[in-house]
């Protein structure tokens, strides 16, 4: 039965086909969609197979919810109200009391047009990589975009992920390689964007050289 909270906080930034991820805590973490909503009362899942959820998980806040919109990331612990199992299998979720906030951006992002490649580096994903462009960048993350050809699933990624991360600079032979972390995912049907977190290994000498070449064309675009 939903309770009727007309002052519980608003969901920044959510919309109808949303893409969201949920951690079910002892299950694992899967990606959704938000097919429905009503303030204060339920927020309505759409989520891929996953295994039967116990009765121990209704009504406990046993749920985490994770999303993006206009480079922050918000988060809330919520409990299973029902679930529907046929046609569509469907997690009504109680709507939060808290919504936590974070800025991905405390460095300021500078607008370019670089080619780079994505390749996923999770042990259980399918070998996959994505050619597109650096459509903004700083020292320490960048926004990646790539075209989804016409008739062409989009890859299995998730939050979290790391990736093999190639850039080409204007005017320089030289391909530069580093690993970055997803931060946020947005995906439809033409484009897939990461929001990505540098993390180069210390151990290898090029990957810090490749964060160095990041630093110096970032210096390029101020002046």
């Amino acid at each position: 039965m939903f309770r009727n909270r007309d002052d519980m906080p608003a969901l920044p930034g959510a919309a109808i086909g949303m893409r969201m991820v949920i951690t079910v805590e002892g299950l694992g973490t899967f990606k959704s969609t938000l097919i429905g909503m009503e303030h204060g009362q339920c927020l309505i899942m759409k989520l891929p197979m996953m295994p039967d959820i116990p009765v121990k998980f209704f009504q406990q806040n046993f749920f985490v919810v994770r999303y993006v919109h206009a480079g922050g990331a918000y988060g809330f612990r919520t409990s299973l109200v029902s679930l529907i199992k046929e046609p569509v299998r469907l997690f009504v979720l109680d709507y939060p009391d808290k919504i936590e906030s974070l800025n991905l951006r405390k460095n300021e992002r500078y607008d370019c047009m670089i080619p780079a490649v994505a390749k996923i580096l999770r042990a259980d994903a399918t070998p996959f990589e994505w050619q597109g462009f650096i459509t903004d960048i700083s020292p320490f993350g960048c926004r990646f975009e790539h075209m989804i050809p016409d008739g062409v699933k989009p890859a299995d990624v998730t939050i979290g992920d790391i990736v093999d991360f190639s850039i080409h600079f204007p005017n320089d032979d030289a391909i530069w390689t580093l690993h970055a972390e997803v931060r946020s995912l947005n995906i439809d049907q033409k484009k897939l964007i990461f929001g990505l977190k540098y993390k180069p290994n210390p151990d290898i000498e090029s990957q810090q050289a490749a964060k160095n070449e990041i630093g110096a064309y970032i210096e390029k675009l101020k002046n």
